[in-house]
């Protein structure tokens, strides 16, 4: 039976278990919502259209409502002297799946950071996205923290792109 994490527990419980909010991202008026896993195994146990999370009860300050989307992901190795992690990830909702989701990356990573943070530090993020969906993505963050280690300084991203449609708009 598959578990995750509990934030507010610190340990492991069954999918049925409340997940708390880790991190939300703004780009392009999409919210990331961060739900770590505890094997990378357990990222096939997730199905389109059966997630562990009801989105939908997720209540939103007035003025404000959004596409919601999870981004579930599990370390598969880490080297914190050299500050390297290397992450299992997968963006999937009710509708679909997404191989490759360089804005969930960021936002991950910058997430992660904050939480390691140690100073002006660059911490370095491999992503590994859409291999359950044999769509397999390599995405690479780079975060930057600022010398108190409470803020972001910078992040960058990193990878490769298909061109999968092409088109011209007129006004």
């Amino acid at each position: 039976r598959p578990y995750c994490v509990n934030p507010e527990k610190g340990r492991k419980e069954p999918w049925e278990a409340p997940l708390k909010v880790l991190w939300e991202s703004t780009a392009v008026t999409v919210f990331v919502l961060l739900s770590r896993l505890l094997e990378v195994e357990d990222l096939l146990n997730l199905k389109v259209g059966s997630l562990p999370i009801d989105h939908s009860a997720i209540k939103w300050d007035d003025g404000w409502s959004s596409f919601t989307t999870p981004y579930y992901y599990a370390v598969e190795s880490q080297d914190p002297v050299n500050r390297t992690f290397k992450l299992r990830a997968r963006m999937i909702s009710e509708e679909g799946e997404d191989p490759a989701t360089g804005s969930a990356a960021c936002t991950l990573g910058a997430y992660l950071a904050l939480q390691i943070a140690e100073g002006s530090k660059t911490y370095t993020f491999s992503v590994d996205q859409g291999v359950e969906m044999s769509r397999h993505s390599n995405i690479g963050v780079q975060v930057t923290l600022e010398e108190s280690g409470r803020s972001i300084m910078d992040v960058r991203l990193s990878g490769s792109a298909v061109l999968v449609s092409k088109g011209t708009l007129k006004s």
